[in-house]
């Protein structure tokens, strides 16, 4: 503190002036909290956004936009959006052929097909004559 001086240690015991804001000089314009606009849903509507009320595949039961309408600037995103969405999926279509094909040749690496496993037998079948065929016996 000694480095501060008489003066400075004075400046910083009092009081900001009246219309200081804090951080204002590196930005910051100050904060609004949930008092100051009120609640974000009106009262009278209740919903249950609980874990129990939650499906992994369609989300909510409920709509969370239940109350907004839905006008030409939501019907153009959701175009948007699906137009998008189709286009990434043709992108990853490829890579995710390709990937099936490498886990299928790998699986049948591991576990041939039975009429793989036995097409050298199938074929060596020709080469047995009538006779032979014949005398085989019955299981």
């Amino acid at each position: 503190m000694s480095s501060l001086g008489a003066r400075g240690a004075k400046a910083y015991n009092g009081s900001a002036p009246s219309n200081y804001v804090a951080g204002l000089g590196r930005g910051a314009t100050g904060f609004t909290t949930r008092s100051d606009i009120g609640p974000a849903r009106a009262t009278g509507e209740e919903t249950n956004l609980s874990e129990s009320n939650f499906d992994k595949f369609s989300g909510y039961s409920e709509s969370l936009a239940q109350g907004l309408p839905y006008d030409d600037d939501d019907e153009v995103a959701d175009t948007v959006w699906s137009e998008v969405d189709a286009k990434m999926d043709e992108r990853r279509r490829t890579r995710r052929e390709d990937k099936l094909k490498q886990s299928l040749d790998k699986f049948r690496a591991v576990r041939p097909k039975l009429q793989h496993q036995f097409g050298d037998l199938k074929r060596e079948l020709q080469l047995v004559s009538r006779e032979e065929w014949e005398t085989l016996p019955e299981p």
